[in-house]
């Protein structure tokens, strides 16, 4: 069975998305030693847990910008009100490119140590990640 991965992937996926940058690469880290082990001992039957990963990964890289790469264009609050000042598009701006950072690291991992898993979903991703070449934290357009 896979005794411990959808626990360690509930753990880590919210360090994916943590405020610090250095959080989110040591989860990343973490994920690739993960996915290392796995792929070479469980090929077979890892596509639930690679599908729910790739699921998040995506919802990370969801695009909500206008253009310009920053990511936060059609931000909404719980009411379903676009921001009304700096701060609150400030705040969805950095929130979107914290996801969008997690859901990089998590997308090299999953290239580098789940390839046949991603190569039918190859083009999707790389349309997703192509939209942050121009995103204005370096961070994100570095990763």
């Amino acid at each position: 069975g896979l005794g411990g991965t959808n626990e360690f992937l509930d753990n880590i996926l919210p360090c994916l998305r943590d405020p610090q940058p250095i959080v989110r690469v040591c989860a990343a880290d973490a994920l690739a030693e993960c996915l290392k082990i796995l792929m070479e001992r469980q090929r077979g039957s890892m596509t639930a847990p690679l599908c729910t990963l790739y699921a998040n990964m995506m919802e990370g890289l969801e695009y909500h910008g206008s253009g310009d790469g920053q990511g936060a264009g059609n931000a909404v609050d719980d009411n379903n009100n676009a921001p009304n000042s700096n701060r609150d598009s400030s705040s969805v701006a950095v929130t979107v490119a914290t996801n969008a950072h997690g859901s990089l690291l998590t997308a090299s991992e999953m290239i580098e140590h789940s390839k046949r898993f991603i190569l039918p979903r190859f083009d999707e991703l790389t349309k997703a990640i192509l939209q942050f070449t121009t995103h204005h934290m370096a961070l994100v357009r570095l990763e």
